[in-house]
């Protein structure tokens, strides 16, 4: 993943999708919402975000602590739909999943000082920014889709990345 700056630290699930172009080549770039970044648009590097808006001010060993014991062949995320969420400025079209120790880590994640704004976790791999209504013709049941899951990380707000577990 391309290292940015942001406001907050983030712990994610880097991830390989295998048919990830197959995914992509499926959307009509007519329908992608796009702003002056690159944040918007189709997502190149697919991942699961555990939580974002860790407070700059957390130590590096308050995250580690939290995923000393954990390994990626721990997870067991199963794929349920491709679907979206919708809101004024444009639908996220993504690929839901669940997960029990994906649900676990983010309650021990919300435990630290974090500007996190959303109340519940919805575990999602996001596809792509849409424009306003088109997502709807994206959505599907029961895809096959294979993943792999890299590494765990936390992307601390500079940009560096610190790679968690075992």
């Amino acid at each position: 993943m391309e290292s940015l700056n942001y406001e907050f630290g983030c712990v994610m699930l880097e991830i390989d999708v295998q048919n990830w172009s197959e995914i992509l080549s499926k959307i009509d770039d007519n329908d992608l919402y796009k702003k002056e970044d690159d944040h918007y648009g189709k997502q190149q590097d697919p991942h699961i975000t555990i939580l974002y808006g860790l407070d700059p001010k957390i130590s590096d060993e308050e995250v580690i602590s939290i995923f000393r014991e954990s390994k990626k062949e721990d997870f067991n995320i199963k794929i349920s739909d491709i679907n979206l969420f919708e809101n004024d400025d444009y639908d996220v079209l993504k690929i839901e999943i669940e997960d029990d120790l994906l649900n676990k880590y983010h309650r021990e994640l919300k435990k630290l000082p974090n500007n996190s704004k959303f109340p519940e976790y919805n575990g999602h791999i996001t596809i792509a920014y849409l424009n306003p209504g088109f997502g709807e013709k994206y959505v599907e049941k029961n895809p096959k889709i294979k993943l792999k899951i890299k590494d765990i990380v936390y992307s601390k707000p500079n940009g560096e990345k610190i790679k968690l577990g075992k």
